[in-house]
């Protein structure tokens, strides 16, 4: 932030600023007027304004040294009336009292030099000082303002929407609770990986099998190896009592009997606790499973509480959002796990029952804020809709080209290897994993690219599908022997041979080198900084190499390989210009594999030929190299050895 910048004053509009007032938007240009239009440009308008005649309407300004308005901002109380029923479809009822709207602008000549920051929160800690709860965009940003939607993220807003209106507009609101102003930092190194805790840790003894008889105590004593394998989070899919004979025909979380007790089956409450206090010294976070909808019809909640329920989704009884008896006991259920036993936590299953998203949804911002005041920060994964950010469904397993999708709108997006519901109606006979053991998929398409990566237990050592001997198909498990996911039955054994022994070494070499490097390979699409390389080579449908980059710093590349059948040779002519505008002499180039290590000259990065082994043998699939400008007071003579490598 310049001097400038700092020596501006901020402060309500006055009466006094009415001539500089005219004169600030009237010097506007035709672009930025036409992305601020809370009111008429008109001398009526600024009158109004200035002698604070708009009822509701807060106003602030930035002033310069010369008494000239650098930036402004409207805000009105509670939403426009025309914009209430957005927000109320999104869940959200505003209210006048502690909701506010808000619409910031610059002058044309101090934007991009931080003004914008300083006011946003200048006027934010002012609505908080009122007791304000919520800030909402007025009208809206729209998509094509790229640089407004950083923005807006970089100060915390959350995208609710998108509506149409001369394009495609994103509505988005900022909780005020301090705890809520930022998204927590460790989003941006999330790897989940999801437990079926009943057949996680199910044993064998000798002859006899006991499938979906793993528990929370047990799973406790894999914590050591489920951290080994480089992933940051648990999402236990299995914790609350659950009916073993509504879903599938196992015991299924989704066949909710009571969300706030512990099934017996899996331990007692102090058991969960221990497993997240566990996790936590082992560096892991913990989301639990939230069914959204509802309960089983034989739950002792639908006798002791039937006002809490209307109607009916998958067999169950659903939950009543508009009951104020149930919104206070679905609340307080899901902050004593955030706040009593420390969760960090919760993955939303759907919405997809009677209840609206929006209604669905909503409540978890008062959850969200209630952990919040108690010192605890929580986040929320929603199945089907965004909340600090959305599960990744059953995406497109890989594209050759992860810079196609890149977006930094949102902030946080996860993309799934596997997907718990994949095969959920499908005889056996067809695995329902999809990474097999491809470390190409691993690496080029998930670690190092721009999405956090979300797989089941077993993925990571390409674990040959077994299903829990009762799943059936259907949804009352009445039909025929079923290859569903989330009731794969993990047999360890298998550990103890190739190839899933060498995978698993791998998968840990892949994820340990993507933790070395955060500096640069990270999940926060809003720092996020990419490009492609160019190559020349005899496959032209080859995945495309990427550099992931700090402009001016250091750079992953990645490069890929999908070919089990053959390596991928490949000349590679390195952007250098892209990344560092006044080009070093030369580059520390580590092999991130093997830790070899050489010096590089431009020339050699333009023309530089490498060799990537075939996919799903060990070591292949994907090479990383670390790339390190280095000034050229400090250089020596580049290594011959440095201008090819192969593998």
């Amino acid at each position: 932030m310049s001097e400038q910048v700092r020596d501006v004053k901020l402060r309500s509009l006055r009466p006094t600023d009415e001539e500089a007032m005219s004169r600030y938007l009237a010097g506007l240009s035709e672009q930025t007027r036409r992305r601020f239009g809370p009111h008429a440009f008109d001398a009526a308008t600024v009158r109004r304004l200035c002698a604070s005649s708009v009822d509701g309407w807060l106003t602030y300004v930035a002033v310069d040294a010369a008494d000239r308005i650098a930036a402004y901002a409207v805000v009105c109380r509670g939403c426009l009336p025309h914009e209430e029923p957005r927000f109320c479809g999104y869940g959200i009822r505003p209210q006048f009292e502690t909701d506010y709207t808000l619409a910031p602008s610059v002058a044309d000549a101090w934007q991009s030099r931080g003004l914008g920051d300083r006011l946003l929160r200048y006027v934010i800690d002012e609505l908080r000082a009122r007791d304000g709860r919520r800030v909402f965009l007025w009208g809206g940003v729209q998509a094509e303002n790229v640089r407004a939607r950083r923005f807006y993220q970089k100060h915390g807003f959350r995208h609710l929407g998108d509506f149409e209106h001369h394009g495609t507009n994103h509505d988005m609101v900022l909780l005020l609770n301090d705890r809520l102003m930022q998204q927590p930092d460790w989003l941006a190194h999330l790897i989940i990986y999801e437990v079926n805790p009943y057949a996680y840790t199910s044993r064998t003894r000798g002859a006899e099998e006991r499938p979906e008889s793993g528990t929370l105590a047990q799973l406790t004593e894999r914590l050591p190896y489920i951290s080994s394998t480089g992933v940051t989070a648990i999402w236990l899919a299995g914790f609350s009592e659950a009916s073993d004979h509504h879903f599938k025909g196992i015991t299924v979380v989704y066949a909710c009997v009571r969300p706030d007790r512990i099934d017996p089956r899996l331990g007692t409450r102090a058991e969960l606790q221990q497993l997240v206090r566990r996790a936590h010294e082992l560096g892991l976070k913990v989301l639990l499973e939230v069914v959204t909808h509802g309960v089983v019809r034989d739950s002792s909640l639908t006798s002791s509480h039937p006002e809490w329920f209307a109607g009916g989704s998958w067999g169950m009884a659903d939950y009543d959002y508009q009951h104020p008896g149930f919104r206070e006991w679905w609340i307080q259920t899901w902050y004593d796990y955030a706040v009593g036993l420390d969760v960090d936590g919760f993955r939303l299953d759907g919405p997809n029952g009677v209840q609206t998203d929006g209604d669905v949804l909503q409540i978890w911002d008062e959850i969200v804020e209630r952990c919040g005041r108690a010192g605890k920060a929580i986040v929320v994964m929603p199945e089907n809709r965004a909340y600090h950010f959305q599960q990744g469904l059953q995406d497109t397993l890989y594209t050759r080209d992860p810079l196609a999708e890149f977006s930094d709108f949102p902030r946080f997006r996860c993309k799934a290897i596997s997907n718990h519901d994949c095969n959920i109606d499908e005889p056996t006979g067809v695995s329902p994993y999809r990474l097999h053991g491809s470390r190409y998929v691993l690496a080029y398409e998930y670690l190092f690219a721009f999405n956090i990566p979300l797989l089941m237990a077993g993925e990571e050592f390409a674990a040959e599908y077994r299903p829990l001997p009762a799943c059936r198909t259907g949804l009352f498990g009445d039909g025929q022997p079923c290859s569903w996911l989330y009731a794969s039955w993990l047999d360890w054994r298998q550990l103890q041979s190739n190839p899933h022994a060498g995978f698993l070494e791998d998968f840990r070499r892949l994820t340990a080198v993507r933790h070395q490097n955060r500096d640069v390979v990270h999940y926060d699409r809003l720092r996020a900084r990419a490009c492609r390389v160019a190559v020349t080579t005899d496959r032209p449908e080859m995945p495309r190499p990427y550099l992931r980059y700090q402009q001016g710093g250091d750079a992953v590349l990645v490069v890929g390989n999908d070919r089990e059948d053959a390596p991928l040779h490949v000349t590679l002519h390195l952007p250098l210009d892209t990344i560092w505008p006044s080009s070093p002499a030369e580059w520390r180039v580590t092999d991130l594999w093997s830790g070899e290590s050489s010096l590089m000259s431009a020339r050699q990065l333009q023309q530089w030929s490498i060799v990537v082994g075939p996919d799903r043998q060990s070591g292949g699939g994907v090479r990383l190299f670390r790339m390190s400008p280095r000034p050229i007071e400090h250089s020596r003579a580049p290594s011959a050895a440095g201008a090819t490598e192969t593998h």
